[in-house]
């Protein structure tokens, strides 16, 4: 069997998509991209499945820019496809890469909550898992970042984001797009190593394929081993965090304005256990713990384990952590 008829089996066969779905695609014009659209139509064609396709044009590239957007509403009205696009404004300070990402997501979310898509399907493959594992540990991070990127995760109330590509690599992809005859543009940019990212994908993986040919396996089998390992000690760590509240009913399904813990219950468990009840809180409070920081959890250990028994410490997204003896409190300060 050839790639292009494997990749779309186990498309078929899998339950990342299922026949009555909507989908909203995000297409650069890339080859990942334009390889999910073919692959979404194919199964479209096979289904009852609705797809759509949306398209951020960032302007950083000039007649590039242009070219790519030109590329995807041809290949959208191609497959038939309505197509979005947006041009969001330039000028927005911080790490570009985050920016982008931002804005694109922000984007898919407004037009799928505009055509009703359950899905949004992106186009992630297994040398972006590497890539962004490596990324990762280079940085300092915990098990949630060595776990990757993962299949499939709910954005907000009844969107979900999912990478139907994700176990699939870039030499397939390539040898897909050659079975299949598609066109598609390259982004200039990918060949410089002004971003993290492709210092990692054009050095350090190379470099690590001369140890194992198959680094790009092995990264993405290990990330999943951490990944399950990563949702067991979330799901003691959800537990302690019930145990040790005098609530109730403490958590549901949307964010609350304050966390109340028994310091005596909380300290029964394991300080990882603890660090992860913590980061629960926070997220239950403020929606998630993107901003929220090691060093932040740290402190808030410290002082819990105080001898003073007492002690306040600020952390991001106006959250305010405190400890009156053995009372421990997180609160937004409205």
């Amino acid at each position: 069997m050839d790639v292009s008829h494997a990749i779309l089996k186990k498309m078929m066969t899998g339950h990342l998509i299922e026949p009555g779905d909507v989908l909203l695609a995000g297409v650069s014009g890339g080859v990942d991209s334009v390889v999910l659209l073919d692959l979404l139509y194919r199964f479209k064609e096979r289904s009852a499945t609705k797809v759509y396709a949306a398209h951020v044009n960032y302007g950083l590239r000039g007649r590039e820019s242009k070219r790519d957007e030109a590329f995807v509403k041809k290949i959208a009205k191609k497959y038939g496809v309505p197509y979005f696009v947006t041009r969001p404004a330039k000028g927005k300070k911080g790490n570009l890469q985050n920016s982008a990402r931002d804005l694109r997501y922000d984007f898919f979310l407004k037009i799928a909550g505009e055509v009703g898509a359950n899905k949004i399907a992106v186009a992630h493959h297994a040398d972006d898992q590497a890539e962004t594992v490596l990324l990762h540990l280079a940085r300092g991070t915990g098990l949630q970042g060595l776990s990757g990127m993962q299949e499939k995760r709910n954005l907000t109330e009844g969107i979900s984001l999912i990478r139907p590509l994700l176990t699939f690599t870039r030499e397939d992809i390539l040898r897909y797009v050659k079975e299949r005859g598609l066109k598609f543009v390259e982004d200039s940019t990918n060949r410089t190593d002004k971003y993290n990212r492709n210092v990692i994908r054009n050095k350090v993986l190379p470099e690590l394929k001369k140890v194992n040919t198959g680094v790009i396996s092995g990264i993405c089998k290990t990330a999943f081993i951490i990944s399950e390992d990563d949702r067991y000690l979330n799901d003691q760590a959800a537990f302690a965090l019930k145990k040790a509240s005098p609530a109730r009913r403490p958590f549901g399904g949307d964010t609350i304005p304050h966390v109340t813990l028994k310091r005596p219950m909380l300290v029964k468990y394991n300080v990882a256990i603890m660090k992860r009840v913590l980061r629960l809180a926070y997220a239950r409070l403020t929606g998630s713990t993107a901003d929220l920081l090691t060093d932040h959890i740290e402190k808030m250990m410290w002082i819990i384990f105080s001898g003073t028994k007492e002690g306040q410490y600020s952390l991001p997204k106006g959250c305010e952590f405190s400890r009156r003896g053995n009372k421990i409190s997180l609160k937004i300060n409205v």
